[in-house]
């Protein structure tokens, strides 16, 4: 959650009693207090328009406000419970946004320190409202749940104002759910499927050590309730998975497939041909042209135009996108070398798609058909880019670097571990055969699971919100 400044806001101990809506109410009948030397007719000439009465129907600010705060969720009103929702336990935060209207014929400002407002693990604010709002006007404050362990979380928000009915008070809730599985994989078939976050592994196996065969999984992906890696060698195989652990082998004679990716609705990969699945299990397949550049890495993601796209990098700097899987609707070389893997984000420019490969070279496009190239890091070989926590990762199994952008980089720390997921706060990676975790953003590793002489890894992905 990225903290919020705010340098001024309102403090109790310092509004000014004119402000006060009850003081100004009480300041309007001192106008009634006339000398006793004062005519009587004066003040009998006045009941015909009553000074005083006259006062109070001039002054609309003095009209007191039983209640100086609505707030409305999802245009209801808000009574005394906000549900916040439920997310994986220590997965991605959930956000609600209430909608603050004041209905007073004065300015309503906001007292307090917004530190305090909330209170219980795992709640905070995500954006603030003005400092004050004047009559009639409407604003809104949103509220985060980042969940932690399994279960039901229960906090607090006290909003404090310089109106009658303050403070707005009202319980918090959220739910954390079941960790998200992850499954990681590699070569010769080798499958690591984690249900807790790397505490303990339901399965851990390899099929065989040697290199380029048919148990080469080459990419991974999730969605529509299954988890799917591809791969072959001389052929084009899949495998699908309900839970990570129970595995299904299918093959189709053809060129191997490189990677898959869940997207808009359904699944797509490549090889020397192209594919669209809705469930991951049975293709459409679309032969195309051969092409002498090997494809190595695919990603989907929306542009800043809304449309949705696929997009598949390699060899020579061979960039390839579909709208549908069903035909490439670009495919050239724009990019100077070869590209090992892509990544799309939300970054903090907007929407973009990282490509990264040999010799230090990063690509960022808006669209992934125009890009623009640089060189980070000198000569690395970047073997792998994640999105998560509003940034891009990137590592070559020797350092580190990452960027809010996807255009400005900075050096993260030396490392071996090649990022290969990320969920909430968490990033997992490897090296070689050995597992790893961190928890600051790259910044330091934990080993989840030791180096145990298997194949390495090449990818992994996360249960979606439909997966099991």
């Amino acid at each position: 959650m990225r903290f919020l400044p705010f340098l001024v806001w309102g403090v109790a101990c310092g509004s000014d009693d004119k402000d006060d809506p009850a003081e100004s109410s009480d300041s309007a009948p001192h106008t009634d207090s006339a000398s006793p030397t004062d005519s009587g007719d004066s003040g009998d000439s006045g009941d015909s328009g009553d000074s005083g009465d006259s006062g109070d129907s001039g002054d609309s600010g003095s009209v007191p406000c039983t209640q100086g705060l609505e707030v409305r969720l999802n245009g209801e009103d808000v009574d005394d419970t906000v549900q916040l929702g439920q997310s994986p336990a220590h997965a991605d935060s959930v956000t609600v946004r209430l909608e603050l209207h004041n209905p007073c014929d004065d300015d309503l400002r906001f007292l307090g320190h917004p530190d305090e407002w909330v209170t219980g693990t795992g709640f905070s604010l995500e954006t603030l409202p003005p400092v004050r709002l004047s009559p009639g006007e409407t604003d809104s404050i949103a509220l985060a749940f980042s969940p932690g362990s399994e279960g039901e979380a229960v906090g607090a928000f006290s909003l404090p104002y310089d109106q009658p009915g303050s403070p707005f008070e009202v319980v918090l809730q959220g739910t954390a759910g079941a960790p998200l599985t992850l499954v990681l994989s590699g070569e010769g078939r080798r499958v690591s499927t984690t249900h807790d976050y790397g505490d303990t592994w339901s399965t851990d196996t390899w099929d065989t050590l040697e290199g380029h065969t048919n148990a080469l999984q080459r990419g991974a992906c999730s969605g529509a309730g299954a988890f799917v890696t591809v791969g072959g060698n001389d052929s084009s195989r899949w495998w699908t998975s309900l839970d990570g652990d129970s595995w299904d082998a299918h093959v189709l004679a053809g060129s191997a497939i490189g990677d898959c990716v869940y997207g808009d609705g359904r699944f797509v990969a490549f090889g020397g041909s192209l594919f669209a699945s809705s469930d991951g299990i049975t293709w459409t397949v679309t032969p195309l042209d051969w092409v002498p550049d090997h494809l190595r890495a695919m990603t989907s993601g929306t542009d800043a135009a809304g449309t949705h796209r696929f997009v598949a990098v390699g060899d020579n700097g061979r960039v390839a996108a579909t709208l549908d899987g069903a035909a490439w609707d670009s495919d050239g070389n724009p990019i100077s070398d070869s590209l090992n893997d892509v990544a799309f984000g939300d970054g903090s420019g907007g929407p973009v798609f990282v490509a990264v490969g040999d010799n230090g070279l990063v690509a960022t496009s808006p669209d992934g058909v125009a890009w623009t190239e640089q060189v980070v890091g000198g000569t690395r070989d970047f073997s792998s880019v994640v999105f998560g926590e509003e940034r891009f990762l990137v590592g070559d199994g020797a350092a580190q670097y990452s960027s809010l952008d996807g255009y400005s980089w900075s050096l993260v720390g030396a490392s071996p571990v090649h990022p290969l997921a990320q969920l909430g706060q968490m990033w997992f990676g490897a090296s070689g055969a050995a597992l790893f975790r961190s928890d600051d953003g790259g910044v330091t590793w934990t080993v989840l699971r030791e180096d145990d002489g298997g194949p390495g890894y090449s990818a992994a992905s996360f249960a979606t919100d439909d997966s099991p």
